[in-house]
C-alpha cells in the first residue's frame, strides 16, 4: 500500500507503542484513521500525540484492553486512557473522549484570550475530567520537557487523567509538582522549600 503524502504526515504525527500486543499494520492503520481525524479536526491546536497499548496478560481481569494517548498542545499536555474488553473499542472511545478534551481546551484558551476566566470549571468540566477514571492513575508521568510556569502546569494538570502534575518550575528551575486539592483549589510542592499555595495564588 502506498500512502500520500498527508497520510505519511498524519503517521509521523502519531507515534503508536504497546506492551504485551502486536502492533499489526491493521492495528497501526486504524489508530491513524481514528486519532488522524482528530489531529484534522483540530489542526493547529495538536501538534502530535503518543498512543499506547496495553493487553494484561492475565484473562480474569476485567476490562484487559487499554488504550491511552498523550496530546501535545504546545506547553499543555492532555492525557485520557480507556479500558474496555477490546482494543478496537478502547480506540473507538479513546477517539471520542480526548476530542472532547480538546475541544474544551481550545475553548477555555480562546475564552481566556478574549479576557474571560480561562481558570474557573463548571459542573459539567468537572465531571467530565473525573468521568472513567483510572485506577491505575499513578503509573505514569508525563513531564513537558519544557520549563514552565506553575500557572502553565495547573493547565496541565486539568487535562491529565491523575490529580497531579510533574514539572520543571521555570522561576525556580527545580523540579515541581501541583495537585488537586480535595476541597477544590490547586497545591504546589516544591522541593527545595516545601509549600502549599492556592490555586488563586498559583
Amino acid at each position: 500500500m502506498v500512502l500520500s503524502a498527508k497520510e505519511t504526515q498524519e503517521s509521523a504525527a502519531v507515534r503508536i507503542t504497546g506492551n504485551n500486543i502486536t502492533l499489526t499494520d491493521a492495528l497501526r492503520s486504524y489508530i491513524n484513521e481514528k486519532l488522524g481525524k482528530v489531529m484534522r479536526r483540530f489542526a493547529g491546536v495538536i501538534a502530535k500525540m503518543d498512543v499506547h497499548l496495553t493487553v494484561e496478560h492475565n484473562p480474569s481481569v476485567p476490562l484487559r484492553h487499554k488504550a491511552e494517548v498523550v496530546a501535545f498542545a504546545g506547553k499543555t499536555i492532555l492525557r485520557k486512557e480507556v479500558r474496555t474488553d477490546d482494543m478496537y473499542a478502547s480506540i473507538d472511545a479513546l477517539e471520542e473522549r480526548i476530542a472532547r478534551t480538546i475541544r474544551k481546551y481550545k475553548e477555555r484558551k480562546e475564552a481566556k484570550s478574549k479576557g474571560k476566566d480561562s481558570i474557573s470549571r463548571t459542573a459539567d468540566d468537572a465531571a467530565e475530567m473525573d468521568e472513567g477514571e483510572a485506577d491505575d492513575q499513578f503509573q505514569d508521568i508525563y513531564q513537558d520537557t519544557m520549563p514552565q510556569i506553575p500557572a502553565e502546569a495547573v493547565l496541565c494538570c486539568e487535562y491529565v487523567d491523575h490529580p497531579w502534575y510533574l514539572f520543571r518550575n521555570a522561576e525556580t528551575k527545580e523540579i515541581s509538582l501541583v495537585y488537586k486539592r480535595n476541597h477544590g483549589g490547586y497545591g504546589l510542592i516544591e522541593p527545595s522549600n516545601p509549600q502549599v499555595v492556592d490555586e488563586e495564588q498559583v
